[in-house]
């Protein structure tokens, strides 16, 4: 399940680097009354250009603001305002005017509604003139300036998310796929205190410690360009097993660096992306395959994708020395995690 964003892969990368905070910067507005008027109330306000009004849409013009109105801006010294998005509350629900809170940028307002049963977040893209979506108040959290928020609808997320500064690896990765990326290094360390004493490959386990405990080194990715041998270490409830080295490569993919596991019967190939956390490491996200199967990449990285891949897989790369890689991939608390080691 989504974490908070607020908090989301702030501590992630235990080696060195720590991804961004998916946290959304917003501003709380204060409206002012309109007083030309008394027997119809109205709150107008403004921000960068935009303006809107809270007022009372029902046959009691003291009733309680239940319409939202955004005005187009004033053009070619034209002083009339024109209506441009007209929302209503739903039966029973008034707009809270104390909550009324719009992002930086003014693209996005975020609006209190309130009833007697409870309480909604309303979100609107300014810009398309279109309410995105909704949460219920728990499901939200503003607080110091800062718009944080779980379980929202996909569309909604990645309209919202598309407002947040994160690095392109975090805009593609799932939900789903978080865990291995936020605490793959912590799920390592509890199945070595617990399922590694259950009588598993003594040497194995030891490797699985050596790797995981050996310091990191800053990574300049153009040196990693190049032919690698790499081999997979996998771990579970069920064990520890260490596989041959096979035939691997990095390559440039454009802005990225293309990581390939080329031979075996197990394959992988995905991208490695920077993260402004720091340099010490990548993440790594590709598609898993076996035999001779065409390469995959990661569905997150698919603009056609409505969700994830069995085929997806993700996880962070750590530089050990200057020919000495590892990656710890598809960690999970339920299921276990696998290692690359890769080698010149």
């Amino acid at each position: 399940m989504r974490a908070f964003l607020a908090i989301l892969l702030a501590a992630c990368l235990a080696a060195g680097v720590t991804a961004g905070e998916r946290v959304l910067p917003v501003l709380s507005l204060d409206g002012s009354m309109d007083g030309e008027d008394s027997d119809h109330p109205a709150m107008y306000f403004s921000y960068e250009g935009l303006e809107f009004r809270l007022d009372a849409s029902g046959p009691d013009p003291l009733g309680p603001f239940d319409r939202l109105t955004i005005f187009l801006p004033r053009v070619g010294g034209i002083e009339e305002e024109r209506p441009f998005l007209s929302v209503h509350a739903r039966r029973g629900e008034a707009f809270d005017p104390e909550q009324v809170h719009v992002s930086e940028d003014g693209k996005l307002l975020i609006l209190k509604l309130r009833s007697e049963q409870a309480a909604r977040w309303l979100f609107v893209d300014t810009r398309q003139a279109a309410a995105i979506g909704e949460l219920p108040e728990d499901r939200v959290i503003l607080e110091d300036g800062q718009l944080s928020w779980e379980g929202a609808p996909p569309e909604l997320d990645r309209r919202l998310l598309a407002l947040v500064a994160l690095d392109p690896w975090e805009r593609a990765l799932w939900p789903q796929h978080e865990v291995a990326i936020r605490d793959g290094r912590a799920i390592v360390e509890e199945w070595l205190q617990k399922e590694a004493t259950q009588g598993f490959d003594a040497e194995a386990v030891g490797l699985v410690r050596r790797l995981m405990a050996a310091p990191v080194q800053a990574i300049a990715p153009e040196r990693l360009i190049g032919v690698w041998r790499v081999r997979s270490i996998q771990a579970g409830s069920l064990g520890v097993f260490v596989y041959p080295f096979f035939a691997a490569r990095i390559e440039r993919a454009g802005e990225q660096l293309r990581l390939s596991k080329t031979s075996g019967s197990q394959r992988r190939q995905g991208l490695l992306f920077a993260s402004r956390g720091g340099p010490e490491a990548l993440i790594f996200l590709g598609g898993a395959t076996v035999h001779d199967e065409p390469a995959i990449s990661y569905s997150g990285l698919d603009p056609q994708s409505q969700g994830p891949r069995e085929s997806d897989s993700v996880g962070v790369l750590w530089q050990l020395g200057p020919d000495h890689l590892i990656v710890l991939l598809d960690a999970d608390y339920g299921t276990g995690f696998e290692i690359y080691e890769l080698k010149r």
